[in-house]
């Protein structure tokens, strides 16, 4: 933003990182700990600080419109952190599960390699890898014919919310009350019971998510 010569410079200020280019600062409060609250939380104080003073929708953006399939979409990866991947084994152990479900992964063409190892041996009728193959349109497309989505936290855990998708999210390493889904769309978060590993996850307490928040044919 200097180097474009833009004359407002808006950003916060934590404390021992000072940030000089900035025109307005946001020195985020000493008591206010980032840990224990959302990032929304603090975007919204650092706003009103420069004057915001509506109030945030959470209302999902198709939530009104949404015919979705019956299919159940599945997120196996996480480019910036292999650590809040759900193991493979796992994913396939919740796939069969449901014999009669139809199964979408989705991932970027980096998650391929994870996709196909989960979908290896399920015919397509069963289950269809489209990981590498759409855009964010035609992500956002067919997330929304989903009818819930189970997913590692990433992106398109946050794309699915706001769009309206009913999810189950896996946390591990990383912390739902900071980084969490926020609008207001049916969603469960499951963590280990102890560690922050996701292979302490176990496959039955996913399963029985699914079933207790969209009952399925198993």
């Amino acid at each position: 933003a200097w180097l474009t010569r833009c004359p407002q410079r808006f950003g916060l200020v934590r404390s021992g990182k000072p940030r000089p280019l900035l025109s307005h600062a946001y020195r985020v409060p000493a008591d206010f700990n980032e840990q224990q609250h959302h990032q929304l939380e603090l975007w919204e104080n650092f706003l009103r600080h420069f004057g915001l003073t509506g109030t945030p929708d959470f209302t999902p953006i198709l939530s009104a419109i949404r015919n979705p399939k019956s299919e159940i979409g599945l997120i196996t990866g996480s480019e910036n952190n292999p650590a809040k991947r759900w193991p493979v084994p796992h994913w396939r152990a919740l796939i069969e599960a449901f014999p009669q479900q139809h199964f979408v992964l989705f991932g970027t063409a980096n998650d391929a390699t994870i996709t196909r190892e989960v979908a290896v041996g399920f015919p397509p009728e069963r289950v269809t890898d489209l990981a590498g193959q759409t855009d964010l349109a035609g992500f956002a497309a067919r997330l929304s014919d989903c009818a819930l989505l189970v997913t590692n936290d990433t992106g398109g855990m946050h794309l699915a919310n706001v769009l309206g998708v009913p999810l189950i999210a896996l946390f591990g390493p990383t912390n739902p009350a900071r980084t969490g889904p926020v609008f207001h769309a049916p969603r469960r978060l499951l963590q280990p019971p102890t560690g922050t590993s996701l292979a302490g996850l176990a496959p039955p307490t996913v399963i029985a998510a699914v079933q207790e928040q969209l009952p399925l044919p198993a």
